[in-house]
This record gives C-alpha cells, structure tokens and sequence, in this order.
C-alpha cells in the first residue's frame, strides 16, 4: 500500500510540473527534477506491466492535451479525435516535412521560431549551448533531403538522462565493472559526426557545460579522420568507455584484429545507427 501512496504523490506531482510553460529565469529542470523523475520511472517499473501501462497511457492523455491547448497546428490536427485515446497508433501521422514546414504554427513556445533555430544551428559556436537560455537543440543531417531541427526542454532531458541511468548504467554497472573503472580511471572516447549542431556533439557539449571537470576524461574523434591516425590516438589515450556509430566502431573492430589498435575498454556503446546482428559480433 505504501508503494502505492508513494506512487501517486510523485505523479501528482510530475503532472502539476507537466502543465507548466517552461520559465526564461529557470532555463533547466534541475537536479531535484531529475532525480524526481528518476523516481517515477523506477517506481513505475516496479509496479508492473498495469502501472508502466497506466503511466504511458496517463503521459499520453497529458501530452495530446498539452499539443492542443499550446500549438496551433496540433489545435488543428487533433480536432476531431475522439476523448480518451491509449495508444499512439490512434493519432493522425505527420512526416517531418510537415513538421518543419509548419514549424512555428506546431511549437508549443511562441519565443520559438524556425528563423531563430536556423540562424542558431548556423552559429557552430553555439553548439552545446541552449537556445533562448532555456532549449537544447540539435539537428539532424539532412540526408533524408529534409533536415529536421529538435528542440527540447529541461523536463525532456531530465527523462534522457533518467533513461540512460536505468536502462543504460544500471544495466552493466556491476561491482567488478566499477571496481575495474575505479583502478583504471574514467576516460571516454566518442566518435561521432563532429563541429555541428549534430545530437551527438550537442549532447556531448551540454555535459561538458553542466559538467566542466569532464572535459578532461571526453576526448571527441571526427568520424571524417584517418582511420591510421584515430588508432593512432586511440592507443595513446587507452580509453576506457568508446562510443560511437556502429559503422565506425566496426572499422575500429577490424583494426583491433589486426593487430593496429590495442585498447581495451571497459565498456563499448553504440547510437545513431541500427546496430546490425554482424557489426554487434564484429565490435564484440
């Protein structure tokens, strides 16, 4: 019972703050509001598949209501559903081209233009900094033909980062793993699409920003550099967590066969790209 009374109090809670316009003067949810909700999705997860189900669906219900009370194109494009929708299957698709193409009639914050984002994300300087003191924003690449330009709020990250915790850390972080981090230290190696608003180097910036003694430990390859010069590096820092695109992870994989790149990290991520059955066997 008790878990239950704790259960409906952080949700209270997160559905009060859930219905807020983000604040000029408070541009980031704090540590209070990731560890808030941390909280809930851990004890969501307790619960079950009824709460995790029950959760989704009442996030859900919020979310549409919030899209039609603050974004003009949502005002349009859900005005003939019906009360009461539990799945996403049951929402009118929209493309991206949409999307952008109607981008300041679909935000929910008027302060957001698509002239303002676009002259941001120009700006190289301004990667990992936050758009109006108060959004991070990235991009996409464009190699769709229709580049796409995200923007995300402090409730938004503080869920990023709760995930990655739960689902990520708290997966493989056993006491051997964390043993073996604190004898051999923390460095980090990410190759990535670098020098652009890109997710991955905003992202990477963001926590270099929020974090500065890190900047030590995250040292950023260009997935554009020579492969004989990266292993170069790469053996000369001996990183300890790599992380990066599958494609070049499994070029890096390759040169450890070969006996070129000799490093061996604790821990080996991968994002961006679908991480093939082939690659995965490759990089393990």
């Amino acid at each position: 019972m008790r878990e239950f009374i704790l259960f409906d109090i952080v949700q209270e809670e997160l559905e009060r703050e859930n219905t807020r316009l983000p604040r000029k003067d408070k541009p980031i949810s704090g540590q209070r509001g990731l560890l808030t909700t941390t909280w809930d999705i851990w004890r969501t997860r307790r619960g079950g598949e009824r709460a995790i189900t029950a959760r989704r669906e009442h996030r859900l219900e919020n979310m549409i209501a919030f899209a039609r009370a603050r974004s003009p194109f949502y005002q349009a494009l859900y005005r003939g559903l019906p009360a009461g929708i539990h799945e996403l299957q049951e929402l009118p698709p929209v493309s991206k081209p949409e999307l952008m193409g109607s981008f300041d009639d679909w935000v929910t914050d008027p302060k957001v233009t698509k002239n303002g984002v676009e002259t941001f994300v120009t700006d190289t300087d301004l990667v990992g900094k936050y758009y109006l003191d108060q959004y991070a924003l990235w991009t996409t690449s464009g190699t769709t033909s229709e580049p796409g330009i995200f923007v995300h709020d402090g409730g938004a990250l503080n869920v990023y980062a709760a995930l990655g915790l739960l689902r990520g850390l708290n997966t493989w972080m056993t006491p051997g793993i964390l043993w073996a981090f604190l004898r051999r230290d923390v460095r980090a190696a990410i190759v990535i699409a670098a020098g652009g608003h890109w997710a991955s180097d905003a992202v990477k910036e963001l926590v270099r920003g929020l974090h500065p003694s890190l900047s030590e430990r995250i040292q950023t390859y260009s997935v554009l550099t020579p492969i004989p010069q990266m292993v170069h590096t790469l053996n000369e820092y001996q990183p300890t967590i790599l992380f990066g695109y599958p494609t070049a992870l499994a070029l890096l994989a390759h040169q450890q066969l070969v006996g070129e790149l000799k490093i061996s990290p604790l821990l080996v991520a991968t994002a961006a790209e679908w991480l093939t059955p082939g690659a995965r066997d490759q990089i393990g």
